[in-house]
């Protein structure tokens, strides 16, 4: 037997601790509430591209609070309702260009693929109180309420909100897909909004805070490691603010079905931390485990796993 088995037969039974404060319900209420009584105030631009099956625009939405967040959305070309996908991308990255999500379009879903905030075209209003330097990780790191990643958060409730109103869209149908921190983002989206019909996270970074900040080698975590080496007597508050956005305490709130692949050389996303959280959801559920890949996840292979196991979901 290959000795990454053995290695993936215990990283199946690991099974840490929750670190959720008292007032994580009452704290994740607040934010489902802004996210839906806030205007999206969108702006759609058409797009004119060379594939006739598909009406393709440039969205614009307010994000949670302040800023302003953009993305591709494609809608075909039908009499009828479709299901519906919402894509992030990973941490430093962005949207792409349109034919990067024509593969998914083109197999009937109407998809949004937005920048997170503050990455690509998606502007913040740079509001955080407490940080550092580098990166975005580290903004509001002493305060969950005025935390990067409550805000990011809030975006996804916004965008699967912009996507489920489309008079074109079954938002009976939608899922949520992301890479790195994307990824970690479908899964808090898919625990916080109910109508998510199914997620597929890719080497999802940022689980298992505290076992990340002893293990993880990459960004995004690296910079909120560099921030406690320059500050280790705020590592309490650093953990406690970190705790309301680690998809280990919100996995038993997912009820959808859940894909999740990971590469057991990656040093962004450690499989011990991926696994942590995985290993706590409770719903329908299947883990994709690449033994020889890092961050990539197997790029064009997995891509494949993924295009099928979102078409026996969703049936677009």
């Amino acid at each position: 037997m290959p000795e990454y088995e053995a290695q993936v037969e215990n990283l199946r039974r690991i099974l840490p601790d929750r670190t959720a404060r008292p007032d994580f319900d009452a704290f994740w209420a607040g934010v489902i509430r802004q996210a839906g009584d806030q205007p999206l105030n969108e702006a759609v631009e058409p797009v004119d591209y060379p594939v006739r099956q598909l009406d393709i625009a440039q969205v614009r939405l307010d994000g949670l609070g302040h800023g302003r967040l953009c993305g591709w959305l494609y809608l075909p070309k039908s009499a009828r309702p479709r299901p519906g996908l919402v894509l992030f991308h990973d941490y430093l990255g962005f949207r792409g260009r349109v034919v990067t999500h024509l593969v998914w379009a083109l197999q009937g879903y109407a998809v949004l693929a937005l920048d997170l905030r503050g990455h690509g075209d998606s502007s913040d209003a740079f509001h955080y109180s407490t940080g550092g330097p580098k990166g975005w990780m580290t903004l509001g790191i002493r305060d969950q309420n005025e935390s990067y990643l409550r805000e990011v958060c809030g975006d996804a409730l916004r965008a699967f909100r912009t996507l489920a109103s489309r008079p074109e869209v079954d938002a009976s149908r939608i899922g949520v897909r992301g890479v790195g921190l994307g990824g970690t983002t479908a899964l808090m989206l898919a625990a916080l909004e109910p109508r998510v019909a199914a997620v597929a996270a890719d080497a999802p970074s940022l689980c298992c805070f505290e076992r990340a900040l002893a293990s993880a080698s990459g960004d995004p975590v690296a910079e909120i490691v560099g921030y406690l080496n320059r500050y280790p007597d705020r590592e309490a508050r650093v953990c406690e603010t970190l705790s309301y956005f680690d998809p280990l305490n919100t996995a038993d709130r997912i009820a959808c079905p859940v894909h999740v692949s990971l590469g057991l050389k990656d040093g962004a996303a450690p499989a011990t931390t991926v696994f942590g959280a995985y290993n706590r959801i409770q719903a329908p559920k299947e883990v994709r485990v690449y033994p020889y890949d890092g961050h990539g996840v197997a790029g064009d292979v997995n891509e494949e796993v993924v295009i099928a196991w979102f078409q026996r979901q969703l049936k677009p």
